[in-house]
């Protein structure tokens, strides 16, 4: 097992957890794998594909079976991923805090979409305060309230973050 996996294990509160985190980390290993051939089986198809236009012998569902072949390696892949996400943060709490920092994020490799890089702080419920810094999509404003679950309630763990939502979902207010 890796060391990330084992800290998030750690950070779970319940035998139902830890046990959903590993069976989703498993899957998850297995649909990487999965998807890197069905990968390579797709450049392949779409040369053999190609070839087989070119001779003028081809059927016209072949170039959907080479996305079919695609989607259908990737696709579980990234649902997994999702859900493994979610399941290290089941047993962590949720706070609200306020926008405190707002960066066009400098290693967005989208030239039609942008990110932020947003720095958050909330007011812990036992006293003090914690930072979290995550990349959101939508253009945030200084002072916007964000609802975020982190695990730790370590100040400074920066990346200790599952990025719920603003506070206030009426986008002609934060607009």
């Amino acid at each position: 097992m890796n060391t990330k996996l084992e800290q998030w294990l750690a950070h779970a509160r319940t035998p139902e957890t830890r046990t959903r985190i590993r069976r989703l980390a498993v899957l998850e290993r297995i649909f990487h794998v999965l998807g890197v051939v069905g990968v390579c089986a797709f450049v392949v198809m779409l040369a053999a594909s190609w070839y087989i236009t070119v001779s003028g012998e081809s059927p016209w569902w072949i170039w959907f079976l080479d996305i079919g072949v695609l989607l259908a390696s990737i696709f579980p892949y990234f649902v997994t991923l999702a859900r493994l996400e979610t399941a290290m943060y089941a047993d962590g709490e949720e706070s609200v805090g306020t926008i405190t920092s707002v960066v066009l994020d400098p290693y967005n490799v989208s030239d039609s979409e942008t990110s932020y890089d947003i720095t958050i702080t909330a007011e812990h419920p036992e006293g003090g305060h914690i930072r979290r810094v995550t990349s959101v999509p939508a253009k945030p404003r200084r002072g916007d309230r964000v609802r975020f679950r982190h695990n730790t309630r370590r100040r400074d763990d920066l990346h200790d973050i599952l990025y719920i939502g603003f506070e206030d979902n009426d986008p002609e207010v934060r607009s």
